[in-house]
């Protein structure tokens, strides 16, 4: 999250439809260097971690070759989507700092996951640890 913060993307969120079991995500970019900043993304170490829990949990629709954890890049792994409607409001108040000092997880443990306490891929149940 702290890389996403440092390459301008805020408000990132995850949706899960179960009934077609997808899942979407959204984020807004309030940069002015979009390449650089994704690239910055993609080869920050601690990201290519989360990406390699992440990416058993994704079949990408346009995708050849090994996955972005692992150095892959032939494709879209996440389909960029069109938007066709928006306010024209921001959506939030953003915090001048990472993490925002009243940050709560929304889970029922309240619990994040780090580099130091990775989720359990192989206990689905146990959403954090």
């Amino acid at each position: 999250m702290e890389r996403m913060y440092k390459s301008n993307m805020r408000n990132f969120t995850v949706y899960f439809h179960a009934e077609t079991n997808l899942m979407f995500s959204h984020w807004e970019y309030v940069g002015s260097h979009f390449e650089a900043d994704m690239q910055k993304i993609s080869e920050d170490p601690i990201v290519k971690l989360w990406w390699s829990y992440c990416e058993p949990c994704q079949d990408p629709l346009h995708w050849d070759g090994p996955p972005p954890s692992q150095g892959g890049s032939n494709g879209n792994w996440w389909e960029p989507l069109v938007c066709v409607n928006h306010c024209g409001a921001w959506p939030t108040e953003y915090s001048s700092v990472w993490p925002h000092p009243d940050f709560m997880p929304q889970n029922p443990q309240h619990k994040t996951s780090t580099i130091d306490t990775p989720p359990d891929i192989h206990n689905r149940d146990q959403t954090f640890q």
